[in-house]
């Protein structure tokens, strides 16, 4: 991954450096739906669709607790991942594989 571009070589386009938050923000602002409806294309519905649904996709009792807590611009400020928090680094994250 460089300058936000996934390529193999030189000149093939490997996938998308696009982050989920980003995503989901984009998915909102083009469509017009709602913060809870775009978060819920996200997280419930591959839940359902993996059949993960009694253990994630959703925040309630016996669930896996994995959060991302935004800002009021909808950035991601801090995420837990099983109840547990985790660290987050600051800036741009990118992914190797």
């Amino acid at each position: 991954v460089e300058n936000g571009r996934c390529l193999i070589g030189e000149n093939t386009l490997a996938g998308s450096t696009l982050t989920l938050d980003r995503g989901v923000r984009n998915f909102a602002e083009f469509t017009g739906a709602t913060l809870a409806e775009a978060v819920a294309l996200a997280t419930l519905n591959p839940a359902r669709m993996t059949g993960l649904d009694g253990t994630c996709g959703r925040l309630a009792p016996g669930r896996a607790a994995d959060i991302a807590v935004l800002s009021p611009q909808n950035e991601i400020l801090e995420t837990f991942l099983r109840g547990q928090p985790r660290l987050i680094p600051a800036g741009p994250v990118s992914f190797n594989g």
